[in-house]
Formats: structure tokens, C-alpha cells, sequence
């Protein structure tokens, strides 16, 4: 019994010291579906920082989808404009629990997406925030919509 034990000790002691080494070399260029973000808004003052913060939560939703992101001769673009924002007041919307209008942040964005330089599909999307004490909640809503669209949803 106490050799079988001893065995049973050392199987698993063999065993848990062993491990697996995998190297995988490929070049994969995802062409079908490479994306490039394009922030016409960045020419304008007021809503250049909009646009920016907008830029980053794309990139974190696209993250989670089959498009790649490219800068260098993507197959679609995503042309978007900021057209309306309004930051609200942070404290006015704790305050009163989201519940005053004047409190409220709001985005309104134009998308275009572009095959080359045909345009596919365009549509605006109206985002705003009553409550939350993030600031990038907005901008992540907007971007989880404009990334839906692209998903057919």
C-alpha cells in the first residue's frame, strides 16, 4: 500500500512539472477587414478633444470585434464629424440624480463608412448621459453604437 501511495505522489509530481512550449510563426494580413478611423471634427476647436476621446473609445470597442485597425491602406473607413457637444455639469447631474435637463451630456456625431472611396453607409448618432460619474461614458455609448451599426445589430 504504501508503495502504491508513493507512485500515486510521484505520478503527480512528474506530472505537474511537466509543460508545453508552442511558437507559432505567421504572417496574417486580415485585409477584409481592416478599418481606419478618420476624425474629420479635428479641425475644429471646439470639438476637437470630443473627437479625440471619441478616437479612443472606438479603438476599445473595436477591440472586441473581427475589424483590424490600420492607418496604412485599410479596405473601410470610418469617416465621423462631431457635430453637437455638451460636456453638462458633473456635479449638477450627482446632485440631482440625472433628473435636470441642463445637467445632461450629450454627443451628436455624423458616420460614414467608406469602401476606398465609395461611400457605403452613413447615419448620425445621438448620444447623451443624465447620470454617471464617469466622463467617458458618453463616448464609450456612442461608440458601442456606431460599433453595432458596423455589426449589422
Amino acid at each position: 500500500m504504501k508503495n502504491i501511495a508513493s507512485l500515486l505522489v510521484l505520478a503527480f509530481f512528474l506530472a505537474s512539472c511537466s509543460g508545453a512550449e508552442t511558437i507559432v510563426k505567421k504572417k496574417w494580413d486580415a485585409h477584409e477587414n481592416t478599418l481606419a478611423l478618420v476624425d474629420l471634427s479635428a479641425r475644429e476647436d471646439g470639438f476637437m478633444d470630443a473627437g479625440a476621446r471619441l478616437v479612443n473609445a472606438l479603438e476599445e470597442s473595436l477591440a472586441d470585434t473581427v475589424f483590424v485597425l490600420k492607418s496604412e491602406q485599410p479596405r473601410y473607413q470610418i469617416k465621423f464629424k462631431v457635430t453637437k457637444y455638451q460636456e453638462g455639469n458633473l456635479l449638477t447631474r450627482l446632485a440631482t440624480m440625472g433628473l435636470a435637463e441642463s445637467s445632461r451630456a450629450e454627443l451628436q456625431v455624423k458616420v460614414a463608412l467608406f469602401e476606398g472611396k465609395t461611400m457605403v453607409g452613413a447615419w448620425e448618432v445621438n448620444s447623451w448621459v443624465k447620470g454617471g460619474v464617469s466622463k467617458n461614458a458618453l463616448f464609450k455609448k456612442a461608440a458601442k453604437e456606431i460599433v453595432d451599426h458596423l455589426k449589422g445589430n
